[in-house]
């Protein structure tokens, strides 16, 4: 897994978005502690692997003996990590509904978040709406600009859709192992067969006395919360989630927050998460 530099908003402490770029940051922080605990569980993960002459010599059988699952822990900071970004949303709608004239903004609206629709619970819906009640529409439009189309399955790649999941699944469910997996590549396959922690791979005997099998396998934690085909590293999938919010998202709202100091700049200082 590699390590990718955070590009991490820098405001000023008293820009009322300093504590949405604070959850940014912690965010930040769990995606590179699940950076150093994945290279170390990778470079101690546990390999047996044993190859024996089956089948009257017609075939080398091939049996690899290893973790299958990556550990619990991982879940975790996936779930911290998730919780951040979410809090962060909320934290820009209370702001935003602060700016309503009537001065009744998230405290006195609880139900004041910002809303990632459903197909049962929509944009129009009543739930939704509540939940920016004291958003003018110009600030509605863009909360509505970065909802997830479910007009197709495309859905699953928008970020707020993930990182509903992600948290959701987390604060009410259980910590949530199923998006990841241990992936061995063994070059070439021929047909491997699994068990809960033992792959076996019968070799034709002529391509493995012309050196065409490698006995080291390439071990790599793989990460889907899609549930779809696509899937990458853990660090890679869940940084773009993140630079969604950094770079689009929060963006986005600088402008109804005109009497505060804006960016200022990529990076960190003294008094801003860095």
């Amino acid at each position: 897994i590699t390590q990718n530099k955070p590009n991490l908003p820098t405001y000023k402490s008293s820009h009322p978005l300093f504590e949405a770029a604070m959850k940014l940051n912690r965010a930040n922080e769990h995606l590179q502690a699940l950076n150093a605990e994945a290279n170390g569980f990778l470079e101690n993960i546990f390999i047996n692997a044993t190859i024996e002459q089956a089948e009257g010599g017609n075939f080398y059988l091939y049996r690899l003996e290893g973790a299958q699952v990556p550990p619990r822990r991982f879940g975790l900071i996936i779930g911290d990590f998730a919780n951040n970004l979410r809090s962060c949303l909320d934290y820009i709608i209370c702001q935003l509904s602060l700016l309503d004239k009537s001065g009744r903004g998230c405290d006195e609206s609880p139900r004041t978040q910002f809303p990632v629709i459903s197909p049962k619970n929509d944009w129009n819906s009543k739930s939704t709406q509540r939940m920016i009640q004291r958003l003018s529409t110009p600030m509605r439009d863009i909360v509505e600009s970065f909802q997830p189309d479910y007009s197709n399955s495309n859905h699953r790649q928008n970020p707020l859709w993930l990182i509903n999941t992600l948290s959701n699944t987390d604060k009410h469910r259980n910590i949530n192992m199923s998006p990841l997996a241990i992936e061995w590549r063994i070059k070439p396959t021929w047909n491997p067969a699994f068990s809960k922690s033992l792959i076996e791979l019968r070799i034709p005997t002529s391509d493995y006395l012309d050196g065409q099998f490698n006995e080291t396998p390439e071990v790599s934690i793989v990460f889907n919360p899609t549930g779809d085909e696509t899937q990458g590293e853990p660090l890679q999938v869940l940084t773009e989630i993140h630079d969604a919010i950094v770079q689009k998202i929060l963006p986005a709202f600088i402008q109804f927050f005109p009497d505060h100091a804006q960016y200022v700049r990529f990076g960190g200082d003294s008094e801003s998460p860095r």
